[in-house]
Parts: C-alpha cells; structure tokens; sequence
C-alpha cells in the first residue's frame, strides 16, 4: 500500500463509519427481534430471546407473528425470566394451551372442508372466487385464556423492557358475505398491534405482501390497533384460516399472523440490527422449492398466477404458509442483515 492509497482508505472507512452512524440514528430502534410463525414450535423461542440477552444483545422490539405471538405475550406478561420459566413448567401454562378445544375435525367436516377447498381454488383459477367462508368451516373453538397477564395492555411495561408488536389481519368482510362474489376486492389488511408509542411509528406503513401481490386478496394499506391487550392480539395472530374462526372486536373481524409469516421489512422499518428466527418446516432453499414456487432470489413478478392464487395470496393453506416464507426470506433477509 503506498502513501497515496493510504489516506484514502482512512478516508474511505471514516465515511463508512459514518455513514453507519447516521443510518442508525434514523431507526426509531437501535435492535429488533422477529419471533416468526409457522406451527408449534414456537416454544423454543423462549430460549432464543434469554440467550441474546445473555449475550448483551437485548431487543428493543420484539415483532411476532403466528403462534410466536404466544412468545411475545408471555414475555411481556412475565419480564422475569426465572418467573417466566416456572410458567412455562407449570399447570396453569398447560390449561392456557387446552383452551383450544378441537370441535370439528371428524370425516364429514374434513369432507366439507376439501369440497369447499377445491370450488374456492377452482375459483381463484378462473377469476370467479368468492368471498372465503373462513368463519364456519374451523375446527377449533377457544375459550377465555385463564392466564392472568393475558389482558395486560401493550403500553404496560418497565422502561428496560421491550416493545411488542404482533402481526395479525383485518377482515374486510363479514360472515353475511362469504360466499358472494369477490370481483377482485381486497378481503385482507396486514394489522399490527402495539402501544401508542410504536404505533406512531408504523402508521401508514405498507404492507410488504399487498405490494408484491397487487392481484392477490391482501390490501397494501395497513392497520395498526392499541386498544387490544397483548393476549387478545396473541389470539388474533394464531388463528390460522379454516382452522380457527375469526375473533371478533367491536364491528371487526381478525385473522391470523400467517398473512406475513417473515415481518423482515417492519423490523428494518424500525431498527438498525435486526435478528430473525427461522422455522425449518418453511425454510428450504433447494432447487426444487424454487422451482415450484416460482421463486429464485427476488419475489415473483407481480403478474406471475402462481403467488396471486388464494384468500391470502396462496392456493391454500400449506402452499400459502411455504411460499410466503420461501419469498418473503430469499428476496428480504440479504436486505435486512
């Protein structure tokens, strides 16, 4: 290195510290957590939220979505962490998850179910869909969750403790409209829940799905709710379509977090480093999955059929659920380290 180039690396590397320091002071957050969904393994995430702060790397914000929505409650509810694990060991831990109670699920419901999985996807096919009826064909029913945080408000919480924030959905359609055309309306809107003090943050964010999905069901224009408590929100994002009726608040309806399985661009939104869980059920990055869900490292084009079938942007359920997650980690996690 001769004397020339040596004044201008310095140079150089002062302005990339720079410019990393005033990259950070434009995040509300300097560190973000995304607890993601995707079935019941959550519970490892417990473990994963105590081993960053271990390691001095406390979250500002922690974003949940689907079943990881629990995580978010319990932590919030319970900020000790020797509580917290005396919780998640005890009784009344597992009386809060027998408040699912099974229903439905014998052969003539899953018969009804298949036969009305198929007129909708025969719909979607065709542009002839109508309005899911996702409030009658469930399985599980729920009851009050005898937890006694579970109705703690978000804004209820130690200055050292974190933000939560639970990602769920906003019907735009009530059970007297199920099985009325769609005619390319939008049925879904991507809803936060939170205090007051992020709220302000993320007012008038957009929905990373309704953006890269413009033909699909889910709006661009999001929702953000402080009036829940971080429980009743928890409820909200594990409700998966056709498996759990929608919950009801006021004149609204609410569906699950599976509407955005990877929040990726609401953590960059509010924070400078951001770490993310992975469900390995939904993670796979062969040649194959690529292949079939059209996807190799940016999302679909806007007018590929494959991502724009299905209530919430998928053929079905699984399908929805996989390639969301493929999508949504292969085009946003380079961004987002």
């Amino acid at each position: 290195m001769n004397r020339t180039t040596r004044p201008l690396l310095r140079l150089g590397l002062a302005l990339s510290c720079l410019g990393g320091t005033l990259s950070a002071q434009t995040k509300p957050f300097q560190r973000a957590l995304v607890l993601t969904g995707g079935g019941f393994k959550f519970m490892y995430e417990f473990g994963v939220y105590d081993a960053l702060v271990d390691r001095g790397w406390k979250p500002d914000v922690i974003i949940t979505t689907c079943g990881a929505a629990v995580v978010g409650a319990v932590i919030h509810g319970v900020p000790d962490r020797t509580e917290r694990l005396a919780l998640l060991q005890s009784p009344a831990m597992l009386e809060a998850f027998r408040a699912f109670k099974l229903k439905r699920g014998g052969f003539r419901d899953i018969e009804r179910l298949v036969r009305k999985l198929s007129r909708y996807q025969t719909g979607w096919q065709t542009n002839s869909d109508v309005v899911p009826d996702i409030f009658s064909l469930t399985f599980f029913d729920d009851d009050t969750i005898p937890l006694p945080f579970w109705q703690k408000s978000f804004a209820d919480r130690g200055p050292e403790d974190p933000h939560i924030v639970v990602v769920g959905a906003t019907a735009a359609f009530s059970p007297d409209e199920v099985e009325t055309p769609r005619k390319g309306r939008k049925l879904y809107q991507e809803s936060y829940f939170t205090d007051p003090e992020v709220a302000r943050l993320i007012e008038g964010f957009k929905s990373p799905i309704g953006q890269a999905y413009p033909n699909s069901a889910v709006s661009v224009d999001t929702r953000v709710y402080t009036d829940l408590s971080v429980g009743d929100a928890a409820s909200i994002s594990i409700r998966d379509p056709f498996l759990m009726k929608p919950l009801r608040h006021g004149d609204e309806y609410f569906t699950g977090g599976i509407i955005d399985l990877y929040p990726l661009e609401l953590a960059r939104h509010l924070a400078s480093e951001i770490v993310m869980t992975f469900n390995s059920g939904m993670v796979d990055f062969s040649a194959r999955d690529r292949r079939d869900a059209g996807v190799q490292h940016e999302r679909p084009a806007a007018d590929d059929n494959r991502a724009e079938r299905g209530p919430l942007g998928g053929r079905d359920r699984n399908q929805v659920a996989g390639f969301l997650a493929r999508s949504q980690i292969e085009a946003r996690l380079p961004q987002a380290l």
